[in-house]
């Protein structure tokens, strides 16, 4: 069990247009690479509204995931890496609600996409 935590919400990726630029990427990277440091005793919980899926509206159903994805790769890159040294929890929030609830999507988008 964790003894050491960290928390993050409301990341928002993924939207249509300028919303979809992250203009936090380089330090939210930086930070993800500090915590691969950090020992198997610590958890990163991202607790809510990861994604952006109600501002996303040019891309349907499970695709818009794979969208997100692509569009902030370096993101999911290094989440991949810094999981593999400390557990990293994602909440799902109000606005990732399709991604755990919806019963279309929840097969088919968390295979593959989030380990």
């Amino acid at each position: 069990m964790a003894q050491k935590y960290y928390f993050v919400s409301d990341l928002h990726m993924g939207a249509d247009g300028q919303l979809q630029h992250c203009d936090y990427a380089a330090e939210f990277i930086e930070f993800l690479k500090e915590l691969e440091k950090e020992g198997p005793d610590t958890e990163f919980l991202i607790v809510g509204d990861t994604f952006g899926f109600w501002e996303l509206t040019l891309v349907r159903g499970v695709e818009r995931l794979a969208h997100i994805i692509q569009a902030h790769q370096a993101i999911f890159d290094q989440l991949r890496a810094t999981g593999v040294r400390i557990k990293v929890t994602m909440m799902v929030g109000n606005h990732d609600y399709d991604l755990a609830c919806d019963p279309v999507c929840v097969p088919k988008t968390l295979s593959g996409f989030i380990e």
